[in-house]
Formats: C-alpha cells, sequence, structure tokens
C-alpha cells in the first residue's frame, strides 16, 4: 500500500525548476532513494510505510527552509511544506570622491550626497555607493568661491571622481584722482591683512584718473605716490566687507612765490607785469608777488607814467621748486634838447 508525501514549496517564481530527494528504508526492507524535479510548486512521491529522509535541492539564488527533514509514513498520507527565501546578495560599491583644493590648510569644508553630509579637514572627502545617480552639493568657507556647488552624477560599474577649486572672492577698490593733467602718471599703493591673513601690499600705476585694485575682504590702508608740482593727498584706511569701495582723493599744485621788485618809480605810480599766460599783476607799491607753479614765464612791464621805462621791459623767468625774485629798474625817460643860435660872428 503506498502513500503520498505531497512536497509544497513556495518562494520562487512560478516554472522555476526545483527538486526534492527521498531516502529511507520501507517497512518491507526495501530501500528507498529517490530524486523528483518540478516547475510546479509541489512534488509528490507514493511510498509505503516507512522512514525516510528529504533534501531539498538548491535553487540559483534561495536558500529553502527547511532544506532537510524526516517523514514518517505510517498508513496516512504525509505533507512537507518548504519556503525558498531569496539570498541577500552582497551589493558592489564604488569610490565617488570629492578632491577640493584652493582652501588654506585645515579650512573644514562638507558635502552633501543625496542627503548624506559629510565634512573634512582635508583635501579629499570619500564615498561609497552602490550603481544609481547622486545628487550633491558643496559648501565650504566664507570669503572663497567654488567652481561648483551643486550638480548629479550617475554610477554605472565605476568610480567618480569630481574635482572642486576655491578661490578668493574679491571685491574691486577703486580710488579716483583730481587735480593733476590728464595724461600724468600717478601711484597708489593698498597694504594691509585680508581676512585669510594674508598680507596685502600691492602698488599700481595709472595715466588715467582711476586706480582699480581687486582685494578679498579685509581692512587696508591706501598710500598716494608723489607727483612733481602737486602735494600728494593723505593716506586713508577703508575696509572690504562683502562690497566694493570707491575713494576719492585731490592733488593739490604746489605753487611757489614769484616777487618782482621794482626801483626808480616815485611813490604812488601804478605800474604793470603782463605774463604771456594771459595773467596781469598791478601795484603802486615796490613789489608785486604772485603765484605760480614750477614752470617758464614769459613777462613785460610797463607804467602809468610814461615818463619812466622799465629795465629789462621784458623777459622771461623759470621757477623750479623754489620761490624766485626779479629786480627791475624804472629809469626816467630823457630827451635831446639842442639850441641852436643865429647871429653871432
Amino acid at each position: 500500500i503506498l502513500y503520498p508525501i505531497t512536497i509544497a514549496e513556495n518562494g520562487i517564481p512560478n516554472g522555476t525548476s526545483w527538486s526534492a530527494t527521498i531516502t529511507g528504508m520501507a517497512f518491507n526492507g526495501q530501500y528507498v532513494n529517490s530524486t523528483l524535479y518540478s516547475t510546479a510548486n509541489t512534488i509528490i512521491y507514493n511510498e509505503p510505510n516507512g522512514s525516510y529522509s528529504y533534501t531539498i535541492g538548491s535553487v540559483s539564488g534561495y536558500k529553502s527552509s527547511p532544506s532537510s527533514g524526516s517523514i514518517v509514513v505510517s498508513g496516512n498520507s504525509v505533507n512537507v511544506n518548504i519556503t525558498f527565501n531569496p539570498l541577500k546578495t552582497a551589493v558592489t560599491k564604488y569610490a565617488v570622491t570629492f578632491s577640493e583644493s584652493g582652501l588654506p590648510s585645515g579650512t573644514s569644508w562638507s558635502v552633501t550626497l543625496n542627503g548624506t553630509a559629510e565634512s573634512s579637514t582635508n583635501t579629499t572627502i570619500t564615498f561609497s555607493e552602490p550603481n544609481g545617480t547622486y545628487h550633491y552639493t558643496i559648501s565650504g568657507l566664507s570669503g572663497y568661491r567654488a567652481n561648483i556647488y551643486s550638480g548629479k552624477f550617475t554610477i554605472t560599474g565605476n568610480t567618480i571622481s569630481i574635482y572642486i577649486n576655491w578661490t578668493i572672492i574679491t571685491y574691486p577698490v577703486t580710488i579716483v584722482e583730481s587735480g593733476i593733467p590728464n595724461g600724468t602718471q600717478w601711484s597708489a599703493t593698498l597694504t594691509g591683512t585680508a581676512f585669510n591673513s594674508h598680507n596685502i601690499n600691492i602698488t599700481l600705476y595709472s595715466t588715467n584718473n582711476t586706480i582699480t585694485f581687486y582685494e578679498p575682504n579685509g581692512t587696508y590702508t591706501y598710500n598716494i605716490g608723489g607727483v612733481p608740482g602737486f602735494s600728494s593727498p593723505p593716506p586713508g584706511t577703508l575696509t572690504i566687507n562683502g562690497t566694493g569701495q570707491s575713494v576719492g582723493i585731490e592733488f593739490t599744485q604746489i605753487k611757489y612765490t614769484i616777487t618782482f621788485l621794482e626801483t626808480g618809480l616815485p611813490s604812488g605810480i601804478l605800474w604793470y607785469i603782463n605774463l604771456t599766460n594771459g595773467q596781469s599783476f598791478y601795484s603802486i607799491n615796490a613789489t608785486i608777488s604772485f603765484s605760480e607753479p614750477t614752470g617758464m614765464y614769459q613777462y613785460s612791464l610797463s607804467s602809468v607814467d610814461r615818463d619812466y621805462r622799465p629795465y629789462p621791459s621784458s623777459g622771461s623767468i623759470t621757477v623750479s621748486g623754489a620761490s624766485i625774485s626779479k629786480k627791475i629798474s624804472f629809469n626816467l625817460v630823457t630827451y635831446n634838447v639842442t639850441f641852436k643860435e643865429s647871429g653871432l660872428p
């Protein structure tokens, strides 16, 4: 008399081949060793009374539970339930390396990758991730600008390297001059300490009316170079804090006293000096003084009293970084008087 031994499985997809093996000794001394295969969810043996062992064959990607056991057939059918559980396969992960340059040594910066944030004071931050698409954001030190702040990439069985280059954010410092002729060369020097403790000492030259520096946040002192014939503006300080700065400075032309000292005119007589640059000066005193910058000047002299003639009446005078004086003599104009006689022997 044979009784059904039904082994029923669940957990593997329909149509998947699986197997079971039964071994043992029937009550009549007959040895049983039988392996059956199926693509359905059951395998059925028909065996006489006896004691048997069963083992479940392997299925790729799954593990059976139980994978073996014992059966006793004793005048009744036997049912055995088997569950196939999917195996947890190891997920391959790949290195995702972010490398920075430009930040001061020891500066903390961070990367957020698909919601996971990592910080470092080294130059690299590395994640280990499986295949997939990822989004990232970068953050670093105030006062520095990165070439990229966010992005995405896809891992398809390969490592990923992303490079971030930090540069110091600079702002324009414009010094605007007035007072010197167009085309005159002048200079400005900017010194100080930037927010990153970097010392600044830069001199720039220009023949325009502006000089522009580009510097990071910090406190600075500016000094204006000398221009011959002009007094230099005083030094000053400025602070850059996230915005540019503009400073106006003015050169003042240095002038020197030119004094003409006359002799020979009676007191109270008005006399004149005319310069070829269009200026005229007059006085009833013995001196005429006026101020002019370095240069050469043509002059001519005259008096309201035509009976007096200056000597020299014209000429040139050169101012070269110092005051200067010139003596002028007014001489009474004389005429020859000739007497003619007649009648004498």
